[in-house]
């Protein structure tokens, strides 16, 4: 039973492991489906080490900011669609990067026989914007 356990864990802890990816172009509008359940905020990293967050309610509602404070981008340019969706009616290249999510209903932690370990799975969706093709 403990084998069976453990295998179960370890194929669903790989199925989780493998990130989205979502490509799109400067100019386009898309959807980025980020989560499958109702979030508190997303957050978006770049390759340049910085940090967004995005919150779906609370006085910086449905904008991006900085860790500094600073609101980045347009904030008419982002539109939140439950459960888990952001819309972009206009990328550019400040959207490419890694989004996550935080839950609005954070998860129960798993009840594991003493010894048993599973490592949290990478979540998210990495977005690569490509430049209009002319």
């Amino acid at each position: 039973m403990k084998i069976l356990f453990l295998l179960s864990a370890v194929l669903i802890s790989s199925a989780l492991a493998v990130p989205s990816h979502h490509t799109t172009k400067i100019g386009e509008k898309t959807t980025i489906e980020i989560a499958d359940e109702k979030v508190k905020s997303f957050s978006r990293s770049s390759g340049f080490g910085t940090l967004q967050t995005y919150d779906v309610e609370g006085p910086n509602k449905n904008k991006w900011i900085d860790d500094k404070g600073k609101t980045v981008g347009d904030p008419k340019n982002y539109e939140f669609k439950p459960p888990g969706s952001l819309i972009i009616k206009k990328v550019s290249s400040i959207d490419e990067g890694h989004y996550d999510y935080i839950p609005l209903v954070p998860p129960k932690p798993l009840d594991l026989p003493p010894g048993i370990h599973v490592d949290p799975g990478v979540t998210g969706v990495t977005v690569n914007v490509f430049p209009a093709r002319k």
